[in-house]
C-alpha cells in the first residue's frame, strides 16, 4: 500500500512517554474533553483514518470523538497496551491491536481489528498463535483483505466495508521458504512487499479475487469459495489482468501464459517460451513488452511475439516506451547502470554504461534524461550521445522533490540544489553551499514543497527548513531549530490517514514509471494536494478511498485529501527562548506565527493535519489547540 515516508508537514515529535503537565501558554486550548477516569499516564495517542483519537493506559483502551467532543467508547478488556501494540490501518476506519494473551506462557500474540468509531471488533484471530501478516485494501470489492499465518500456514479473510463484518476466511497454502523471482524483486514497488503475495491482488470482471502466492494462483469468488487454483513449476513473478478483465497474463521462469479467469484454463495452445529467463511484462497500449535476462520483445494480446527474435541486450530490469522507441534499463550493480535504446522493429540503436546506481530514466523531447546516484545527463535517441557538454555530478546521497506542474525534478546533494527540467530538457544548478545544520543524510530524508507555481522551493528536515527562489537560487531563509531533550526521539509512526503516503522518493519513481503527465490533484476546496503524482500512480489507499461510496468512506476520503493538501505551515517541536514546545512555522513568511509551550519534552500528543490541530493528553483531559 503505502511506503513509510511522511507528508510535507515537518514533525519532530516524541510519542512514547507520558505527558506530565502543560506550562503557562500564550495559546489557550480551543476545547477540552474529559476522558473519564483516565489515569494521568496515558501511554499513547494516535488518530484513526476517520478522525477518532485512540488512547490507553494500564486500565483500558478508549476512543475520543474530537468532533462531538465526547468519549466514543472504551474497552477494559484491552488493558496495559503499549504504543507498539496498537496501529492504524491507514485508509480504513479500523485500528489493529496485537497483544500477548494474559495467561499465555508463550510469546504468541492475538490480533484484533477494531472499528475506530464504535469499538466494534470486526476481526479476532481467536486462537493463540495466529499472526496477522498484512492487510490489503481491495477497492473493486470494497473491503479489506487480511492475511494471517498460524504454524506456517497462510489464510486470507475478507472484511466488508459496508457491514464492517468478516464475510469469509479461506486457507491458502503452507508458507514455504525461499524468495521470489528476479522480476518481482526488481519491481518490488508494484507489489505489497510486506505481503505474502508476490503480485498485487487482482479482481476480474465477475468480482473474482486472484491471488498469486509463489508458485500458485488462487481464484476466490465473492462468496469466499475457491473457484479454482493452479500450480506452476516456478514462482509466478508477473500477472496482468486483460483490458476486458476476463483473462490473466502471467510470467514464470522462461514462460508466459494467458489464463481464463473463469476456470484457470490456458487460452493459448501452449505457453510462450522465451529464450532466456523472464524478468517482467509491461503493458504497452494493446500490446506487452516482455523483458528477460538477455533482451526484450513485444507480445500481442493473443500471446504472439511481434519480432521474429528478441532484441539481444543485457539483463533488463525495467523498460520505458514512447512513439520514438523503447528504453531498456539494466541495473548492473549498486554503482553501475546500463541503458539501451531499441527502435520499434527490435533493432538496438545504442547502449550506454553509466556510473552510479539507477535512480530514474525518462524519454523526453530531446532524448533520454537519466539520473543515477552519481551523475545525470541526457542521451540523444539517434546515437546515445550526451546532450549536455558535461555530466552533472551528484555528491553524497541525493534527496528528490518534484514540481509536477512544471515537470521539474529537484535534487539536493552535497549542499547543492539541482533542477532537471523534463519539459525543456535542461539542467540548472539552482544554488550551492546550502548548509543544513546537523543534517544526517544517511538517517534523514528531506521533504520538498514547491510553492507559488514553482517560484519557491521549500526543503525541510527533522530540524531544518530552507526557502529558495527557484529562478536564481536566492536564499529567502535557512533556519535550524534546536532539538528538545535527548537525542533518542523518533518520528511519529502515524499522525493522520496520509502518514504512510510516499514523498519525493516515490514521486521520482512515479515519473520513471511514465506517469509524469499526471495532473495536479486538488481537494474539495480546490487546494493543491501534495504528492499528487504518487497518489495517482502508486497509492492504493488513495485510489480505494475514491472508489468507496458510503458515508464513512466519503468522510475518510475527504480527510485523506485534506491531510495531503499542500499546507502553508510546518509544525515543529523545538527549544525556544520562551520555553520548549511546538511552533507553527509559516513557509512563505519565514516566521513562527504561533507557539504552544510544553514543560515536558516528551508529551503524549498527535497532530491532526486535516483540521490543523494538536491534541494533547493532560492527566484525564484531552486538550485541543488550534494550529491555524
Amino acid at each position: 500500500m503505502k511506503i513509510k515516508l511522511f507528508s510535507a508537514a515537518l514533525l519532530c515529535l516524541a510519542t512514547t512517554l507520558s505527558y506530565k503537565q502543560v506550562a503557562a501558554q500564550k495559546t489557550e486550548p480551543v476545547f477540552e474533553i474529559p476522558a473519564g477516569n483516565m489515569i494521568n499516564n496515558a501511554r499513547f495517542l494516535l488518530q484513526a483514518s476517520t478522525g477518532e483519537l485512540i488512547t490507553g493506559n494500564e486500565l483500558k483502551l478508549m476512543a475520543i470523538d474530537p468532533i462531538k467532543k465526547t468519549v466514543a467508547w472504551e474497552n477494559k478488556d484491552f488493558l496495559g497496551l503499549e504504543e507498539d501494540d496498537v496501529s492504524v490501518i491507514e485508509g480504513t476506519p479500523y485500528i489493529k491491536i496485537e497483544r500477548k494473551k494474559t495467561i499465555s506462557v508463550s510469546n504468541n500474540k492475538n490480533t484484533f481489528i477494531i472499528q475506530a468509531s464504535d469499538g466494534k471488533i470486526v476481526y479476532d484471530s481467536k486462537e493463540e498463535g495466529i499472526k496477522v501478516r498484512h492487510t490489503l485494501i481491495i477497492p473493486e470489492l470494497k473491503g479489506l483483505l487480511v492475511e494471517s499465518v498460524k504454524d506456517g500456514f497462510l489464510s486470507v479473510s475478507f472484511i466488508d466495508f459496508a457491514t464492517a463484518k468478516q464475510t469469509w476466511s479461506v486457507p491458502i497454502a503452507k508458507e514455504k521458504t525461499g524468495g521470489i523471482g528476479i522480476g518481482a524483486l526488481k519491481r518490488a514497488i508494484r507489489s505489497y512487499t510486506a505481503s505474502a503475495f508476490n503480485v498485487s491482488p487482482l479482481v476480474d470482471a465477475a468480482g473474482t479475487l486472484l491471488l498469486v502466492n509463489k508458485k500458485e494462483i488462487f481464484a476466490i469468488a465473492k462468496t469466499g469459495a475457491v473457484a479454482w487454483k493452479k500450480e506452476f513449476e516456478e514462482n509466478v513473478d508477473d500477472a496482468y489482468i486483460s483490458t476486458d478483465k476476463k483473462a490473466l497474463f502471467i510470467g514464470y521462469k522462461k514462460y508466459i501464459d494467458k489464463l481464463n479467469t473463469a476456470d484457470g484454463s490456458s487460452l493459448l495452445k501452449e505457453p510462450v517460451k522465451m529464450r532466456d529467463q523472464l524478468n517482467g511484462i509491461s503493458p504497452m497500449g494493446n500490446d506487452y513488452i516482455v523483458y528477460n535476462e538477455a533482451g526484450i520483445n513485444i507480445m500481442d494480446a493473443d500471446g504472439n511475439m511481434k519480432w521474429k527474435k528478441d532484441a539481444k541486450l543485457g539483463n533488463i530490469a525495467d523498460v520505458r516506451y514512447t512513439d520514438k522507441g523503447i528504453l531498456g534499463i539494466q541495473s548492473v550493480k549498486d554503482d553501475e547502470t546500463v541503458l539501451y535504446w531499441v527502435d520499434k522493429t527490435g533493432e538496438k540503436i545504442w547502449d550506454e554504461e553509466l556510473k552510479g546506481g539507477f535512480m530514474l530514466a525518462e524519454p523526453t523531447a530531446r532524448g533520454v534524461m537519466y539520473v543515477t546516484t552519481e551523475r545525470a545527463n541526457t542521451l540523444t535517441y539517434e546515437k546515445g550521445k550526451d546532450v549536455w557538454n558535461r555530466d552533472i555530478k551528484l555528491k553524497g546521497i541525493p534527496n528528490f522533490g518534484v514540481d509536477a506542474g512544471n515537470k521539474i525534478l529537484y535534487a539536493y546533494a552535497g549542499e547543492k540544489l539541482h533542477a532537471f527540467n523534463f519539459a525543456e530538457n535542461t539542467y540548472k544548478l539552482v544554488a550551492e553551499n546550502i548548509e543544513l545544520k546537523k543534517f544526517n543524510e544517511e538517517e534523514e530524508t528531506l521533504k520538498f514543497d514547491i510553492r507559488k507555481n514553482g517560484a519557491t522551493v521549500i526543503i525541510s528536515g527533522n530540524q531544518n527548513v530552507v526557502s529558495l527562489q527557484a529562478a536564481d537560487g536566492k536564499l529567502n531563509y535557512n533556519n535550524y531549530f534546536k532539538d528538545i531533550g535527548n537525542t533518542k526521539k523518533k518520528w511519529m509512526k502515524a499522525f493522520s490517514a496520509a502518514a504512510g503516503v510516499a514523498g519525493a522518493a516515490m514521486n521520482v519513481s512515479a515519473i520513471s514509471k511514465g506517469n509524469f503527465t499526471a495532473s495536479q490533484t486538488v481537494d474539495q476546496n480546490g487546494n493543491a494536494v501534495a504528492n499528487s503524482v504518487t497518489i495517482t500512480a502508486n497509492d492504493p489507499v488513495g485510489n480505494s478511498l475514491g472508489s468507496v461510496s458510503n458515508d464513512m468512506y466519503a468522510a475518510a476520503k475527504n480527510r485523506y485529501l485534506a491531510t495531503q493538501a499542500t499546507k502553508d505551515n510546518l509544525y515543529i517541536l523545538s527549544e525556544m527562548p520562551e520555553g520548549n514546545g511546538m511552533m507553527v512555522w509559516n513557509k512563505d513568511e519565514g516566521e513562527a506565527t504561533k507557539k504552544i509551550y510544553f514543560s515536558d519534552t516528551t508529551p503524549v500528543f498527535v497532530v491532526d493535519e486535516a483540521t490543523d490541530r494538536v491534541y494533547v493528553m493532560v492527566g484525564a483531559t484531552l486538550k485541543a489547540y488550534d494550529l491555524k
